[in-house]
């Protein structure tokens, strides 16, 4: 066990990045070429334990933006490792992998760590979302609006409702500015979590994909509305016809005024999974498909 501990401390202690380098530079059996900028490290320390392969970014045309991104990896190896070390285990192991996906417009990186525990093993992940020179990170709110965390979030509670079966009973996942998500090859928006962080181990790490083109936004007249006490009451039935849905299982208050049914707008977006912002002519509605 003291041979392994001395060289996993060995292994961190040659961890520091520097602009165009790698912290597995001395270490590495291999490089290999995933594109002009990014280029692919095999793992292999004198501890057996620790294997696999991370990106390592260069020649970019911002050095101070080359250094972030090879410093998020290294930090993301650092911590896996040291967090694996801490356990003192007599057996396991952590693997190191990476997903690269590129079109005209994103480029994205899905750093993926397997930490086995002897009996037990996790996938954690982190994600790199940046435009296709790689010159600037983006967020959700960049790519969808600001409005984008909540419609996440709608998005995803709605699929683990529709699918409780498939998650944990207590699966109540945050979407905010800590969610790791990427831009696939196909241009959709993938939101990706831990394994064991909302499904069962057998589920690895559960992804929602969101294609963007399924956005839709509408304007709904705010002449048809009322307010009861700072809440916006909206036709029920207009609302059902919108989105050409049946309201025979609606999870919604309803409120019979004028002949008309009336529910409120927020009990509504959260039923038919969409986004709204109210101004002085219309409610513009915004609203992704769940598939």
């Amino acid at each position: 066990m003291k041979k392994l501990l001395v060289a996993l401390s060995a292994v961190l202690a040659v961890s520091t990045m520097s602009i165009g380098t790698t912290a597995f530079a001395a270490d590495a059996q291999g490089i290999t070429k995933v594109n002009s900028s990014i280029s692919e490290t095999q793992i292999s320390t004198s501890a057996k334990a620790i294997t696999g392969k991370i990106p390592q970014f260069k020649s970019l045309k911002d050095p101070v933006f080359q250094a972030k991104l090879n410093n998020i990896v290294d930090t993301f190896y650092k911590n896996k490792v040291a967090s694996f070390n801490s356990k003192n285990l007599k057996d396991g192991s952590v693997s190191f992998s990476y997903d690269s996906f590129g079109d005209d417009k994103y480029q994205s990186i899905v750093l993926h760590a397997s930490i086995n525990y002897g009996n037990t093993g996790s996938d954690d992940v982190q994600t790199i979302v940046m435009d296709k020179n790689m010159t600037k990170f983006y967020t959700l709110e960049d790519i969808m609006g600001s409005n984008a965390y909540d419609l996440v979030q709608k998005f995803v509670n709605a699929k683990i409702k529709a699918e409780k079966d498939l998650y944990l009973e207590n699966a109540a996942p945050i979407i905010s500015t800590g969610t790791s998500f990427y831009i696939g090859n196909n241009a959709n928006v993938t939101i990706i979590f831990d394994k064991y962080e909302i499904t069962p181990g057998y589920a690895g790490c559960p992804k929602f994909e969101i294609n963007l083109n399924d956005k839709t936004a509408m304007n709904f007249p705010i002449e048809s509305t009322y307010t009861d006490n700072k809440t916006v009451m909206v036709p029920l039935v207009d609302i059902m016809q919108l989105f050409k849905v049946s309201g025979s299982s609606l999870d919604a208050q309803v409120v019979l005024k004028d002949g008309k049914l009336y529910s409120p707008l927020e009990d509504l977006s959260k039923a038919f999974v969409f986004n709204y912002a109210v101004n002085d002519k219309a409610i513009v509605i915004t609203k992704l498909a769940v598939k």
